[in-house]
């Protein structure tokens, strides 16, 4: 099989492995090691693809992309820090803002309608995105609007 690319295509396709490796290893290291060693393994076979797709760097005019550490390559530090880190940087607010205001949406959802009525609208799906939506959308402008800065735990 004989893949033809652009540099750009390379370039995007090694950004994107890196962004993918940026998040296995948030996995494999925040994760009990009965559930991170999966992303422990798939971390390891994703730098040996890295590392062999690197080998094309200067053939694909992305030279730059490319660095020795010890007896492998590896994404520069230089992209790493520039084009990965910020993505990944962005990924990690929105999971957590996405987050929070699904569990605190939740929240409120069991306390207005109980319990009860709250799991039926979990299982309707489809059907009860509008009343998912209204209780994370105050969530979301608090978020937008002040980050975390008002948000206090009440003792």
């Amino acid at each position: 099989m004989n893949i033809e690319l652009t540099s750009r295509q390379y370039r995007d396709l090694m950004v994107t492995l890196g962004i993918t490796e940026g998040i296995l290893e948030v996995l494999s290291e925040g994760l009990p090691d009965e559930k991170g060693g999966i992303y422990v393994k798939q971390t390891d076979r994703l730098l040996e693809l890295e590392s062999y797709l690197l080998r094309y760097a200067k053939d694909m005019d992305c030279a730059d992309i490319a660095e020795t550490q010890g007896r492998e390559l590896v994404l520069s530090d230089e992209v790493f820090e520039e084009e990965v880190t910020p993505i990944l940087e962005h990924y990690n607010e929105y999971i957590i803002y996405d987050g929070m205001a699904s569990e605190l949406a939740w929240r409120d959802i069991e306390r207005e309608y109980g319990k009860e009525e709250a799991k039926k609208i979990e299982e309707a799906g489809e059907k009860s995105a509008d009343i998912i939506f209204q209780h994370e959308e105050k969530y979301w402008d608090e978020f937008d609007a002040h980050d975390f800065t008002r948000l206090e735990i009440q003792k």
